[in-house]
């Protein structure tokens, strides 16, 4: 039985301190001098830690397959957009996975870290910074992109909006794990692989509802008359409570679950109803 002292001495201890927040690297940052044409448009220095990403990451594109920018004057350079988290900044907690790359050529590398950050926010009472998580930009192969992030049913959920053209090669954009879609001899094509083996095999001038029953990923793809080729694909990235989240795991780490069918075009269902000027300025669902 512990002496009075040693009781005394448990409740004097003081509470265990928080982990200090550590500043984050923008999804489209992967040098000290990256960006997107949101974030960095004249590429300025900018914050970024290499240990945020893995060895193997090729930063993501090389520089040749990038958009470049005219350096601006000092006096026209935007202010530093930061992002902070405080979760564990090691690799063996989960909070560094990064979502696949849709295409070789989009530097975008969204984090676990990313998403837990937004959604504490939101419960925490605070608004979130999703213009931090939203980019664009133009890369040197000629593809236009667009990301979105919305918060709306209490989850996260990203719009991918892709725009090249079809003669610039053999087109490969992996909408997910399971997922493939593309544009060969002018044809779209879309091909559902599952364990390894292809269940599902199209081809023509448009792939429309294009929904995953192993992960919450709604895509589709798009032929134009002028020989552009469209590319949406929609993704609910879960609550950002945990890494383990059963979302968050289907689309970083290709972890199958089982979709209800019920749900399939909800991602695409409801960035269509928040189109309108106002919500699709802030990204952010006011209802929630």
């Amino acid at each position: 039985m512990p002496s009075r002292m040693g009781i005394r001495h448990l409740f004097s201890r003081p509470p265990p301190s928080k982990p200090s927040p550590w500043q984050a690297n923008l999804p489209c940052v992967h040098s000290p001098a990256d960006g997107c044409t949101h974030h960095n448009p004249h590429h300025s220095p900018i914050h970024f830690d290499p240990h945020l990403l893995p060895k193997n990451t090729n930063r993501d594109a090389p520089p040749a397959q990038r958009q470049p920018h005219q350096p601006a004057p000092r006096s026209a350079r935007e202010p530093p957009q930061e992002l902070f988290s405080a979760l564990p900044r090691t690799p063996a907690s989960g909070s560094l996975a990064l979502l696949p790359h849709v295409h070789q050529t989009v530097p975008y590398s969204l984090a676990f870290y990313h998403v837990h950050g937004v959604m504490a926010q939101l419960r925490g009472g605070v608004r979130p910074q999703l213009s931090r998580l939203a980019c664009a930009g133009m890369t040197g192969a000629g593809v236009r992109w667009v990301i979105t992030p919305v918060i709306s049913g209490g989850v996260l959920m990203l719009e991918y909006a892709l725009a090249f053209a079809a003669e610039g090669g053999d087109w490969d954009v992996r909408a997910c794990a399971h997922v493939r879609m593309g544009v060969k001899g002018g044809r779209a094509r879309f091909e559902r692989r599952v364990m390894g083996r292809r269940e599902e095999w199209r081809e023509g001038k448009e792939v429309e509802a294009v929904c995953c029953e192993r992960c919450y990923t709604d895509a589709g793809l798009r032929l134009r008359t002028d020989g552009v080729v469209e590319v949406r694909i929609y993704k609910d990235l879960g609550q950002g409570l945990h890494p383990d989240d059963p979302k968050w795991s289907a689309a970083a780490k290709g972890v199958d679950l089982k979709r209800d069918t019920k749900d399939f075009g909800r991602m695409k269902g409801r960035f269509q109803e928040l189109r309108a000027p106002e919500e699709e300025r802030t990204g952010f669902d006011e209802a929630d």
